[in-house]
């Protein structure tokens, strides 16, 4: 198949003009087979990709079911998100190693590519809990890390952790070198993150959000990891959790290539307006807020795509900035950019095909479409 004339996503986060090759799952430099399409005037994005998000359309990944995992995967292909690594929130040990032996047993053979996981808990602060189980927080414990790897296969790609709650930097030291560790769920200040930073921790889970704030005394962890250049932060871009304003400067502060766009999405993204039940938690739900009883913000009502398309419509993000934040950005901080991230020869062929007004025309994930 040979795409003709469109306006290209590239690995170097700019547009071009120019044709796009796909031969089986993959992007090449040149195809002699399957039809010719003059997409002239339209944009071809890569796949985005969605490093922290939880579920959508009534299911969570922490539900441990094929179906669940089938529906997620599902969903997001058909919304543009052709890659994930979901995040699986803090459970009973019980629970999460049901949860982390069934990633490690499922069949990812359709819809978005499950690229890793994210263990989002438990070794987070009980008083930056977030829409998380205050119970089920626990102490940094790298044995508990090594056996759910162990379980799912060793699909664990990222660790979060509230440096305070680890304040040796025991478990940090211990498996920086086999995953990604991201601060976050924290109360640390300043020279604690830095001190997570400078000892391997590379990653921010989503910024402002479950940590103390910035400001002009007290930088905190937005502070450190704006100083530390390494690291990756990432950003739930809805206007709900965090202001257009905040949005944009953020961009200005991290620079265009360190800021992560995630959805954060829960179970209930996709879903109408009411009153639901998940577990334990009521969720309220009205329109793209998410709250429990108590107002605290549930997670993120829209995926990704609507996310990034939001940026660049109504908050002025520019649009290349949007689509790397939301795809090439991501797939580096995890390092799997060589498949994923960019519309580029010898990477997946996931591409998101939009007109001139950003409205999707189709999706291709691995050579076939998706919608």
């Amino acid at each position: 198949m040979k795409i003709k004339n469109a306006r290209v996503f590239t690995e170097n986060g700019m547009f071009e003009n120019r044709d796009v090759c796909v031969e089986g799952e993959y992007i090449t430099e040149n195809s002699i087979h399957g039809k010719e399409w003059d997409a002239t005037g339209y944009y071809i994005l890569p796949g985005l990709v969605d490093i922290h998000l939880h579920g959508c359309n009534g299911f969570d990944m922490s539900d441990g079911t094929m179906e669940a995992f089938d529906e997620i995967m599902e969903y997001e292909a058909r919304s543009g998100i052709t890659a994930v690594c979901p995040a699986i929130a803090s459970v009973s040990e019980g629970q999460m190693s049901r949860v982390y032996h069934a990633i490690g047993n499922y069949n990812n053979d359709r819809g978005a590519y499950l690229t890793g996981v994210c263990m989002e808990g438990p070794f987070l602060s009980r008083d930056c809990m977030g829409a998380q189980c205050k119970s089920y927080a626990c102490k940094p414990n790298a044995a508990m890390f090594a056996k759910m790897q162990e379980n799912c296969r060793g699909l664990i790609r990222q660790v979060v952790v509230a440096p305070e709650e680890d304040v040796h930097m025991e478990m940090i030291d211990a498996i920086h070198d086999q995953v990604i560790v991201s601060v976050g769920h924290t109360t640390c200040d300043y020279d604690m993150a830095a001190k997570a930073f400078s000892r391997g921790c590379s990653h921010v889970t989503h910024l402002y959000n479950a940590m103390n704030e910035y400001t002009h005394r007290d930088p905190g962890v937005v502070g450190a990891a704006a100083d530390h250049e390494q690291v990756y932060v990432e950003l739930i871009c809805d206007g709900i959790h965090n202001h257009p304003s905040v949005i944009r400067n953020t961009f200005r502060m991290f620079g265009k290539e360190r800021v992560c766009m995630i959805s954060d999405s829960i179970a209930i993204s996709g879903l109408d307006s009411g009153v639901y039940k998940k577990g334990m938690q009521k969720l309220i739900v009205r329109g793209k807020r998410a709250v429990l009883d108590d107002g605290t913000l549930a997670g993120g009502m829209l995926n990704l795509m609507e996310m990034m398309l939001l940026c660049v419509q109504e908050f002025g993000v520019p649009l290349e900035t949007a689509v790397a934040a939301a795809s090439l950005n991501p797939a580096r901080s995890l390092g799997i950019d060589r498949k994923f991230g960019s519309v580029t020869a010898g990477k997946y062929a996931n591409l998101v095909i939009m007109d001139e007004n950003l409205k999707v025309i189709d999706v291709i994930v691995r050579g076939k479409r998706s919608i």
